[in-house]
């Protein structure tokens, strides 16, 4: 155990695991505060060398197994299923804006496997540091559909299946990609909270697989209204997480305030989720149109209530008791000046 977590495990003993998730919070925001400031609105680069890690479940990714990732799809059409999967959002700082991944499924070959672009090692050599400096690494991770499912069970998060609508050689095009993605040189890339992350990278993957014209029902260049920022969305991802909040608006700049296009939205898992429930293919020689999802379902219900935690001692609280201390030893003083 480092020094670090050390503090944070003494910090959540004496005050609360809300405190915690203030710290770790910051330099979440920190994280994006930085690489905001170097890329700009451009997208950052893609390519990144190796390393280890863990998902975001908390589960390790099965690397070198065979049976789940060296798929080599040689298949007939009707045995491989591809599909979008979406996560609802958790309590932890990470898990807010919901999650990302795509499921693979070879009937033949007995193969039900699912591709996480949101794999981290928290206990990685100098993790903070590179965290609070925007060079934090993630990484694709492989596991079972079965252990997937049981982690967000257990985690009590629901999750939605988006069965995608592609010919044969679109899904061959797509493992082929994640296979070359999950090699150990490519698997890992600098993330980017806004720009390349759990739900961009899938997005871009299967938009790069489709071999006709992927037509969404929106102008994806436009934006929903001027209204329709970064904070924005991340104020209303964070309803009921008031110190999330607070550290987000603490390290978010003026170009967090400029209007958005429903393309960066997608930032956002679900709204990977909707855009893509509404988006057509065009075949490029027909111009025949086809539906990207050819069906839609909650495959994990957990039954529970959408994770919305207490406000309990807000910012605005603390400000006023602050205040109100500063008030009370400025009188106290006057008081002493006096006699």
């Amino acid at each position: 155990m480092t020094i670090f977590h050390a503090i944070l495990n003494f910090i959540t003993y004496i005050c609360g695991h809300e405190t915690k998730s203030i710290l770790i919070h910051i330099i979440y925001t920190a994280t994006w505060h930085r690489t905001w400031q170097r890329f700009g609105t451009e997208h950052p680069s893609t390519e990144h060398p190796s390393a280890e890690g863990r998902s975001e479940a908390g589960t390790k990714p099965q690397a070198g197994t065979n049976s789940q990732a060296g798929t080599q799809p040689q298949a007939d059409a009707d045995s491989i299923r591809i599909s979008l999967l979406t996560c609802s959002a958790g309590e932890e700082i990470y898990s807010l804006f919901g999650h990302t991944a795509i499921r693979y499924e070879n009937l033949t070959r007995g193969i039900d496997a699912v591709f996480n672009y949101g794999v981290f090692d928290f206990g990685a050599p100098n993790f903070i540091l590179r965290f609070a400096l925007g060079e934090t690494d993630y990484q694709l991770g492989v596991e079972s559909y079965k252990r997937f499912e049981a982690s967000y069970r257990y985690i009590g998060r629901d999750v939605w299946q988006q069965t995608l609508n592609l010919r044969q050689d679109e899904k061959e095009r797509l493992v082929a990609l994640l296979e070359e993605n999950y090699k150990p040189e490519n698997r890992v890339y600098r993330y980017n909270f806004f720009y390349d992350n759990c739900a961009t990278r899938p997005r871009d993957l299967i938009e790069k697989a489709i071999s006709g014209t992927l037509l969404y029902a929106d102008d994806m260049q436009a934006t929903d209204s001027l209204l329709t920022t970064f904070r924005h969305v991340l104020h209303h991802y964070s309803r009921g997480h008031a110190w999330s909040r607070f550290g987000m608006d603490l390290c978010m700049g003026s170009k967090a305030d400029k209007p958005i296009t429903r393309r960066t939205l997608m930032f956002v898992p679900f709204y990977v989720q909707e855009y893509f429930g509404r988006a057509t293919v065009a075949d490029p020689a027909t111009g025949q149109q086809r539906p990207l999802v050819l069906s839609e379902e909650k495959i994990i219900d957990t039954a529970r209530p959408d994770a919305q935690s207490g406000e309990g001692f807000t910012p605005l609280a603390a400000s006023l008791l602050l205040m109100m201390a500063v008030v009370a030893a400025t009188i106290v003083g006057v008081r002493r000046g006096k006699s």
